[in-house]
């Protein structure tokens, strides 16, 4: 959905790959099944996460039965569009291209970044919050403190993935996955 939406949005590719979601998403519903057979965590993915480790969502899913119910990056909060005039719908188009989800997190008060995710954590139920901290985000990184509070007043396990977005040498496929190992070992371990 995110290529769709950002690479490809309103083509007849990104119609399609959106049509394909949502046919899974109806046969899924359906058949009263969800996406990850044995779901026992169910996560908000926020921040920026690798393109190192492509195989890291089937990973997470396969190893811990982990469901990604929802990721910044394809978070929008996007106002209806006044159909009214063609001025209207320009202006509308203009606010919902100007304030993508890393633009609205990382670019205005911390209550944008908080409070999205607290909300989408209880609408979504979720048991784990997964902070993709990318070495050369300043804007997220300056964050984290606030967000470990914040998940400790709240109760909420919070694991931090350091990585770069773009460069294995940072940080490679293998350690992500410990440190998700790590997290899950300890934080997230069933008795």
């Amino acid at each position: 959905s995110h290529t769709a939406y950002q690479v490809c949005p309103g083509t007849p590719m990104g119609v399609r790959i959106i049509e394909e979601i949502l046919e899974v998403a109806r046969d899924n519903h359906r058949e009263g099944r969800g996406l990850v057979p044995d779901e026992k965590h169910r996560a908000i993915l926020w921040g920026a996460f690798p393109v190192t480790a492509p195989d890291l969502y089937e990973w997470l899913e396969n190893e811990y039965g982990i469901v990604t119910v929802m990721v910044m990056l394809t978070y929008d909060r996007h106002p209806l569009i006044d159909t009214s005039s063609e001025a209207s719908m320009m202006r509308d188009l203009v606010e919902i291209m100007a304030k993508p989800p890393m633009a609205r997190h990382t670019r205005g008060p911390v209550e944008n970044f908080l409070g999205d995710l607290f909300r989408l954590y209880e609408d979504y139920q979720a048991d784990m919050v997964i902070m993709g901290a990318h070495q050369s985000c300043k804007n997220m990184r300056a964050v984290l403190r606030i967000l470990r509070e914040s998940c400790r007043q709240r109760d909420i396990p919070l694991l931090i993935i350091d990585h770069d977005v773009f460069d294995a040498r940072v940080v490679s496929p293998e350690g992500i996955k410990s440190q998700v190992s790590d997290f899950m070992d300890t934080v997230m371990r069933e008795d």
